[in-house]
C-alpha cells in the first residue's frame, strides 16, 4: 500500500455466511469502509558519501545521502 492514498473494500453479495448459512448482504460501495494510509516510519540514513569524519575531502566533492526510503526536500 502506498502512503497517504485512499483505499476502499468491497465484499460480494453472498461472499461470506454465518453458521447459520445466512449470506452476508455484501458492501457494493466506496463509502462503507474506506481509509487512508499513513506511512508511521521515518526514513533512516543507509549510506553517507563522503563517510562520517572523512578527512582530506576535496571542496568540490559532491555530499551524498542514500537514505532507505524515497524522500523529498
Amino acid at each position: 500500500m502506498d502512503s497517504l492514498t485512499g483505499y476502499y473494500i468491497q465484499v460480494a453479495d453472498g461472499a461470506l455466511k454465518d453458521t447459520a448459512n445466512n449470506s452476508f448482504a455484501g458492501i457494493a460501495n466506496n463509502t462503507t469502509w474506506n481509509f487512508t494510509t499513513v506511512d508511521l516510519t521515518p526514513p533512516t540514513i543507509q549510506s553517507l558519501s563522503p563517510l562520517d569524519n572523512a578527512t582530506g575531502v576535496n571542496t568540490t566533492t559532491n555530499l551524498t545521502i542514500t537514505f532507505s526510503e524515497i524522500v523529498s526536500a
